[in-house]
Protein backbone atom coordinates (compact mmCIF):
# COMPACT_ATOMS: atom_id res chain seq x y z
CA UNK A 1 0.00 0.00 0.00
CA UNK A 2 1.25 3.82 -0.73
CA UNK A 3 2.49 5.86 1.51
CA UNK A 4 -1.05 7.94 0.32
CA UNK A 5 -3.06 5.42 0.29
CA UNK A 6 -2.23 4.62 4.16
CA UNK A 7 -2.14 8.32 5.08
CA UNK A 8 -6.32 8.17 3.75
CA UNK A 9 -7.10 5.24 5.29
CA UNK A 10 -5.13 6.28 8.68
CA UNK A 11 -7.56 9.56 8.52
CA UNK A 12 -10.93 7.76 7.74
CA UNK A 13 -10.51 5.48 10.25
CA UNK A 14 -9.55 8.23 12.67
CA UNK A 15 -12.27 10.20 11.81
CA UNK A 16 -14.54 6.91 12.23
CA UNK A 17 -13.21 5.96 15.48
CA UNK A 18 -13.46 9.60 16.69
CA UNK A 19 -17.42 9.68 15.39
CA UNK A 20 -18.60 6.36 16.89
CA UNK A 21 -16.98 7.33 19.93
CA UNK A 22 -18.83 10.60 20.79
CA UNK A 23 -22.38 8.68 19.70
CA UNK A 24 -22.00 5.52 21.35
CA UNK A 25 -20.65 7.20 24.19
CA UNK A 26 -23.96 9.74 24.60
CA UNK A 27 -26.13 6.76 23.75
CA UNK A 28 -24.71 4.48 26.43
CA UNK A 29 -25.62 7.40 28.83
CA UNK A 30 -28.94 6.72 27.59
CA UNK A 31 -29.22 9.75 26.31
CA UNK A 32 -32.11 9.98 23.10
CA UNK A 33 -34.13 13.25 23.20
CA UNK A 34 -34.51 12.93 19.87
CA UNK A 35 -36.76 9.98 20.21
CA UNK A 36 -39.76 11.18 20.87
CA UNK A 37 -39.09 14.61 18.60
CA UNK A 38 -38.91 11.90 15.90
CA UNK A 39 -41.44 9.61 16.92
CA UNK A 40 -43.74 12.69 16.63
CA UNK A 41 -42.99 13.04 12.91
CA UNK A 42 -43.94 9.65 12.59
CA UNK A 43 -47.01 8.94 14.07
CA UNK A 44 -50.27 10.54 15.34
CA UNK A 45 -52.13 9.66 18.28
CA UNK A 46 -50.27 9.23 21.93
CA UNK A 47 -50.44 5.47 21.96
CA UNK A 48 -48.81 5.29 18.65
CA UNK A 49 -46.23 8.10 19.26
CA UNK A 50 -45.13 5.77 22.47
CA UNK A 51 -44.50 2.77 20.27
CA UNK A 52 -42.43 4.58 18.03
CA UNK A 53 -40.58 6.42 20.63
CA UNK A 54 -40.12 2.71 23.27
CA UNK A 55 -38.79 1.08 19.67
CA UNK A 56 -36.37 4.34 18.70
CA UNK A 57 -34.82 4.37 22.42
CA UNK A 58 -35.00 0.13 22.42
CA UNK A 59 -33.12 0.21 18.88
CA UNK A 60 -30.58 2.86 19.42
CA UNK A 61 -29.85 2.08 22.75
CA UNK A 62 -28.69 -1.54 21.68
CA UNK A 63 -26.65 -0.47 18.76
CA UNK A 64 -24.67 2.03 21.21
CA UNK A 65 -23.89 -0.74 23.75
CA UNK A 66 -23.33 -3.15 20.83
CA UNK A 67 -20.46 -0.94 19.51
CA UNK A 68 -19.30 -0.01 22.48
CA UNK A 69 -18.41 -3.50 23.47
CA UNK A 70 -17.07 -4.58 19.78
CA UNK A 71 -14.93 -1.01 19.92
CA UNK A 72 -13.45 -2.44 23.57
CA UNK A 73 -13.23 -6.05 22.41
CA UNK A 74 -11.40 -5.32 18.74
CA UNK A 75 -8.51 -2.49 20.55
CA UNK A 76 -8.11 -4.03 23.65
CA UNK A 77 -7.94 -7.76 22.46
CA UNK A 78 -6.03 -6.69 19.42
CA UNK A 79 -4.14 -3.65 20.26
CA UNK A 80 -5.01 -2.61 16.40
CA UNK A 81 -7.38 0.68 15.49
CA UNK A 82 -8.09 -1.29 12.54
CA UNK A 83 -9.80 -4.55 14.77
CA UNK A 84 -11.52 -1.67 16.97
CA UNK A 85 -13.23 -0.37 14.04
CA UNK A 86 -14.10 -3.46 12.43
CA UNK A 87 -15.44 -4.81 15.66
CA UNK A 88 -16.96 -1.87 16.61
CA UNK A 89 -19.07 -1.75 13.35
CA UNK A 90 -19.70 -5.49 13.90
CA UNK A 91 -20.84 -4.75 17.07
CA UNK A 92 -22.88 -1.99 16.25
CA UNK A 93 -24.89 -4.91 13.74
CA UNK A 94 -24.83 -7.16 16.21
CA UNK A 95 -26.66 -4.72 18.83
CA UNK A 96 -29.05 -4.09 16.16
CA UNK A 97 -30.41 -7.33 15.59
CA UNK A 98 -30.36 -8.16 18.39
CA UNK A 99 -32.63 -4.77 18.83
CA UNK A 100 -35.41 -6.31 16.93
CA UNK A 101 -35.40 -9.95 19.17
CA UNK A 102 -38.96 -8.88 20.88
CA UNK A 103 -40.53 -8.36 17.24
CA UNK A 104 -39.22 -12.08 16.62
CA UNK A 105 -42.19 -13.85 18.88
CA UNK A 106 -39.56 -15.90 20.63
CA UNK A 107 -40.92 -15.05 24.27
CA UNK A 108 -44.74 -14.25 23.42
CA UNK A 109 -46.97 -14.95 25.91
CA UNK A 110 -48.67 -18.26 25.32
CA UNK A 111 -52.85 -17.27 26.69
CA UNK A 112 -55.12 -17.41 23.89
CA UNK A 113 -55.79 -14.05 22.49
CA UNK A 114 -57.69 -12.73 19.34
CA UNK A 115 -55.10 -12.32 16.55
CA UNK A 116 -54.91 -10.07 13.32
CA UNK A 117 -55.72 -12.72 10.48
CA UNK A 118 -54.02 -10.52 7.73
CA UNK A 119 -51.27 -12.43 5.95
CA UNK A 120 -48.15 -10.71 5.65
CA UNK A 121 -44.79 -11.27 4.12
CA UNK A 122 -41.33 -9.47 4.22
CA UNK A 123 -42.60 -7.84 0.97
CA UNK A 124 -45.06 -5.54 3.03
CA UNK A 125 -41.93 -3.86 4.53
CA UNK A 126 -38.03 -4.14 2.96
CA UNK A 127 -37.02 -1.82 0.73
CA UNK A 128 -36.07 -3.78 -2.44
CA UNK A 129 -32.64 -1.97 -3.00
CA UNK A 130 -31.49 -3.12 0.63
CA UNK A 131 -32.28 -6.47 -0.38
CA UNK A 132 -30.60 -6.62 -3.57
CA UNK A 133 -27.49 -5.13 -1.85
CA UNK A 134 -27.34 -8.03 0.38
CA UNK A 135 -28.12 -10.55 -2.57
CA UNK A 136 -25.22 -9.29 -4.48
CA UNK A 137 -22.99 -8.86 -1.39
CA UNK A 138 -23.90 -12.50 -0.92
CA UNK A 139 -22.85 -13.66 -5.06
CA UNK A 140 -19.52 -11.52 -3.81
CA UNK A 141 -18.65 -13.17 -1.03
CA UNK A 142 -19.08 -16.87 -2.60
CA UNK A 143 -17.35 -15.61 -5.84
CA UNK A 144 -14.41 -15.08 -3.45
CA UNK A 145 -14.56 -18.31 -2.02
CA UNK A 146 -15.13 -20.19 -5.11
CA UNK A 147 -11.67 -18.24 -6.04
CA UNK A 148 -9.68 -19.27 -3.22
CA UNK A 149 -10.77 -22.95 -3.64
CA UNK A 150 -9.78 -23.54 -6.93
CA UNK A 151 -6.74 -21.20 -6.47
CA UNK A 152 -7.32 -18.06 -7.91
CA UNK A 153 -4.79 -15.05 -7.95
CA UNK A 154 -6.66 -13.49 -4.87
CA UNK A 155 -5.66 -15.03 -1.99
CA UNK A 156 -8.79 -14.11 0.74
CA UNK A 157 -9.29 -15.06 4.75
CA UNK A 158 -12.12 -17.82 4.25
CA UNK A 159 -13.24 -17.26 7.51
CA UNK A 160 -14.18 -13.58 7.31
CA UNK A 161 -16.58 -14.63 3.88
CA UNK A 162 -17.56 -17.34 5.53
CA UNK A 163 -18.85 -15.28 8.61
CA UNK A 164 -20.38 -12.73 5.93
CA UNK A 165 -22.40 -15.30 4.30
CA UNK A 166 -23.84 -16.05 7.57
CA UNK A 167 -24.54 -12.28 8.44
CA UNK A 168 -26.72 -12.11 5.06
CA UNK A 169 -28.22 -15.73 5.73
CA UNK A 170 -29.34 -14.40 10.08
CA UNK A 171 -30.36 -11.35 8.47
CA UNK A 172 -32.93 -12.70 6.30
CA UNK A 173 -34.09 -15.31 8.88
CA UNK A 174 -34.93 -12.14 11.38
CA UNK A 175 -36.32 -10.69 8.45
CA UNK A 176 -38.61 -12.65 7.85
CA UNK A 177 -39.47 -13.59 11.58
CA UNK A 178 -40.23 -9.83 12.36
CA UNK A 179 -42.57 -9.75 8.94
CA UNK A 180 -44.62 -12.52 9.71
CA UNK A 181 -44.73 -12.72 13.56
CA UNK A 182 -48.22 -12.83 14.90
CA UNK A 183 -50.05 -9.80 16.31
CA UNK A 184 -53.35 -9.31 18.49
CA UNK A 185 -56.67 -7.25 16.87
CA UNK A 186 -55.21 -3.67 17.11
CA UNK A 187 -57.36 -0.62 15.92
CA UNK A 188 -56.16 1.46 12.56
CA UNK A 189 -53.72 3.58 14.66
CA UNK A 190 -51.58 0.95 16.58
CA UNK A 191 -51.93 -1.26 13.53
CA UNK A 192 -50.38 1.64 11.05
CA UNK A 193 -47.69 2.36 13.85
CA UNK A 194 -46.84 -1.81 14.24
CA UNK A 195 -46.36 -1.79 10.91
CA UNK A 196 -44.21 1.12 10.56
CA UNK A 197 -42.31 0.05 13.27
CA UNK A 198 -42.05 -3.33 11.44
CA UNK A 199 -40.88 -1.72 8.40
CA UNK A 200 -38.33 0.51 10.29
CA UNK A 201 -36.83 -2.90 12.17
CA UNK A 202 -36.47 -4.52 8.55
CA UNK A 203 -34.74 -1.90 6.55
CA UNK A 204 -32.63 0.33 9.08
CA UNK A 205 -32.46 -1.84 11.98
CA UNK A 206 -31.63 -4.91 10.05
CA UNK A 207 -31.02 -4.53 6.19
CA UNK A 208 -28.89 -1.77 6.39
CA UNK A 209 -26.75 -2.49 9.49
CA UNK A 210 -26.28 -6.32 8.12
CA UNK A 211 -25.13 -5.05 4.73
CA UNK A 212 -22.57 -2.79 6.79
CA UNK A 213 -21.25 -5.55 8.40
CA UNK A 214 -20.82 -7.58 5.25
CA UNK A 215 -19.10 -4.83 4.12
CA UNK A 216 -16.40 -4.78 6.99
CA UNK A 217 -16.12 -8.61 6.51
CA UNK A 218 -15.58 -8.79 3.10
CA UNK A 219 -12.94 -5.69 3.43
CA UNK A 220 -11.14 -8.25 6.14
CA UNK A 221 -11.45 -11.31 3.89
CA UNK A 222 -9.46 -9.92 0.99
CA UNK A 223 -7.40 -7.64 2.99
CA UNK A 224 -3.21 -8.81 3.18
CA UNK A 225 -1.16 -9.58 5.90
CA UNK A 226 1.34 -7.28 4.64
CA UNK A 227 -0.37 -4.75 2.72
CA UNK A 228 1.70 -4.54 -0.46
CA UNK A 229 -0.99 -2.93 -2.65
CA UNK A 230 -2.19 -5.79 -3.72
CA UNK A 231 -5.19 -6.02 -5.62
CA UNK A 232 -6.80 -7.62 -2.63
CA UNK A 233 -5.63 -4.60 -0.43
CA UNK A 234 -7.19 -1.93 -3.23
CA UNK A 235 -10.67 -4.12 -2.88
CA UNK A 236 -10.24 -3.95 0.62
CA UNK A 237 -9.78 0.15 0.80
CA UNK A 238 -13.16 0.26 -1.75
CA UNK A 239 -15.31 -2.15 0.88
CA UNK A 240 -13.93 -0.05 3.56
CA UNK A 241 -14.84 3.22 2.26
CA UNK A 242 -18.41 1.42 1.58
CA UNK A 243 -18.88 0.30 4.95
CA UNK A 244 -18.31 3.83 6.34
CA UNK A 245 -20.65 5.56 3.77
CA UNK A 246 -23.50 3.14 4.75
CA UNK A 247 -22.75 3.21 8.89
CA UNK A 248 -22.84 7.28 7.87
CA UNK A 249 -26.48 7.29 6.16
CA UNK A 250 -27.52 5.32 8.68
CA UNK A 251 -26.42 6.03 11.98
CA UNK A 252 -29.04 6.88 14.81
CA UNK A 253 -30.85 4.79 12.09
CA UNK A 254 -30.77 7.47 9.79
CA UNK A 255 -34.03 9.31 10.55
CA UNK A 256 -32.37 12.73 12.50
CA UNK A 257 -33.29 14.19 9.07
CA UNK A 258 -37.01 14.54 10.60
CA UNK A 259 -36.22 16.55 13.09
CA UNK A 260 -35.56 19.29 10.32
CA UNK A 261 -39.17 19.37 8.98
CA UNK A 262 -41.89 20.45 11.54
CA UNK A 263 -45.36 20.06 10.65
CA UNK A 264 -48.10 17.20 10.16
CA UNK A 265 -46.70 13.25 10.31
CA UNK A 266 -44.87 12.31 7.15
CA UNK A 267 -44.12 9.00 5.87
CA UNK A 268 -40.36 7.97 6.02
CA UNK A 269 -37.77 7.83 3.37
CA UNK A 270 -37.33 3.91 2.07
Amino acid sequence: MTTAAAIVLAVAFGLAMLIIIVQMGLGFAGFDADAARIADRLASGNTERALVTRWLERSRWFRHLGGIAGLLFGTLTFQSIGRGLTFSLLGLAAGSLLAEAHLLGVSAPRQRRLGDLRARSVTDYWAPREQFALAALALVAIVLLVQELIGGELTISTAWAIAALMVVGVCLMCQWRTATRRRPVLGDGLRNADDLVRHLAITRGMARPATMAVLVLLANATATSTSDGSAGDVLSLGLWIIALAVFWKNRRLGLDYLLDTPGAPVEVSR
